[in-house]
């Protein structure tokens, strides 16, 4: 914002005084855009006068296509291997810094009471007296350092709370409440309180998006998947929507429990 459009009281009424270095001028959604420089701009002129955006599908296309230099700069969403490849590379520079997007798991509340209000369209298992009980028993035995080494390779700390480390009021509420490892003895004891043994297990089905969070999200299910099935009395079913059908289905009460962030790219992990 131009310091000149504004006085101590207030804006100037009835002008845009609101302005970038560029301006967007080729938006093709979710494949390219380019950006011009601002003739109007109020600042320091920027130093190129045209900024092309291409959005690539997956990883493994982002990744060739900086190899082959037909871009200029890969930001976020490279595998961490590629990552780790491009570091090693001389001819490449790598910039690497904390962030504080998190991800973690929905479960889906619909109650007995909201179903018959038609608040939801259908209850689930993790709704009701049971409800806490089984959502409990997936906390405890869920492993985030796998999920940090196996679907990150260590690019990402497992975090403990519902708040970025660094910010504000953040404390590892979750790591005190059910530790900093797995407790399978505490999470099988809860889910027979709740009724599944290793004969009547939990069934359940986990939704993910296989390219919006970045394609490690596969591995992070199926590190969910191993860590709740370890308990000898869960069995978890994956299965997968594109990123417009999951925000739909979740919307539509249609998933019972899946993983969602704040960002397209996950540097912290939290349940």
């Amino acid at each position: 914002m131009d310091p000149k459009s504004l006085r101590a009281d207030k804006f100037y009424p009835n002008v845009i005084v609101s302005s970038g270095p560029y301006r967007l001028t080729t938006y093709l959604p979710h494949q390219r855009y380019e950006l011009t420089a601002n003739p109007n701009y109020y600042g320091t002129p920027p130093k190129m006068s045209r900024v092309t955006i291409v959005r690539y599908s997956t990883a493994v296309d982002l990744k060739l296509a900086m190899q082959t230099g037909l871009i200029d700069v890969a930001y976020r969403s490279l595998l961490p291997e590629d990552f780790a490849a491009f570091q090693a590379n001389a001819a490449v520079k790598t910039l690497a810094g904390e962030s504080p997007v998190i991800r973690y798991l929905v479960f889906n509340m619909c109650s007995t009471a909201d179903f018959a209000l038609l608040k939801c369209p259908r209850t689930t298992v993790f709704s009701d007296a049971n409800g806490a009980i089984i959502r409990k028993a997936l906390a405890y035995a869920s492993n985030r350092t796998d999920i940090a080494t196996s679907a990150y390779k260590g690019t990402v700390s497992p975090l403990y709370s519902l708040i970025p480390e660094g910010m504000f009021a953040h404390e590892d509420v979750f790591k005190t409440v059910y530790g900093a490892t797995p407790n399978l003895a505490r999470a099988q004891q809860l889910l027979t309180q709740a009724g599944y043994s290793s004969s009547a297990k939990l069934s359940i089905t986990l939704w993910y998006t296989p390219s919006h969070y970045g394609d490690p999200e596969i591995f992070v299910a199926q590190a969910l998947k191993r860590a709740w099935e370890a308990t000898g009395m869960v069995a978890v079913t994956l299965d997968l929507k594109e990123w417009t059908d999951y925000k739909a289905a979740w919307r539509g009460g249609q998933f019972d429990v899946f993983p969602s962030g704040t960002g397209t790219t996950t540097t912290r992990w939290t349940g």
